[in-house]
């Protein structure tokens, strides 16, 4: 008989002897799980990048792929960032692209984006 877990505030409950009952993220897209499962820090890739003015440059995350990431510049004259990580150079100068894991504030994350003359 194949067992269907039910899924409580986050828990995954069997009603059979010998079902595990788990509270943790390693069940990955069960009740909202997301699929990052460990402590870990959120990190953005590359850290650090030097783009000329009318390009652009791609950063990501180490979140998982069903995390909503939201990405701010500091300086948007300088460079915007796009809601997938997609910087855009309009001026010479620097700035901090930001991303955060929406609905978990401990989770922040800052790349450093020099803009060159082209």
């Amino acid at each position: 008989m194949r067992m269907h877990p039910v899924v409580v505030l986050g828990l995954v409950i069997a009603a059979t002897v010998g079902c595990e009952t788990r509270d943790d993220a390693s069940i990955a897209g069960i009740g909202g799980v997301t699929s990052r499962t460990d402590s870990s820090a959120l990190t953005i890739s590359p850290s650090s990048v030097a783009i000329a003015v009318g390009t652009t440059a791609q950063l990501s995350t180490n979140a998982g792929s069903t995390q909503a990431i939201s990405w701010a510049s500091s300086n948007t004259n300088v460079a915007s960032v796009s809601g997938t990580g997609l910087v855009s150079a309009f001026a010479p100068g620097a700035t901090t692209i930001t991303a955060r894991i929406i609905g978990d504030t401990t989770q922040v994350a800052t790349a450093s984006v020099s803009v060159t003359s082209p």
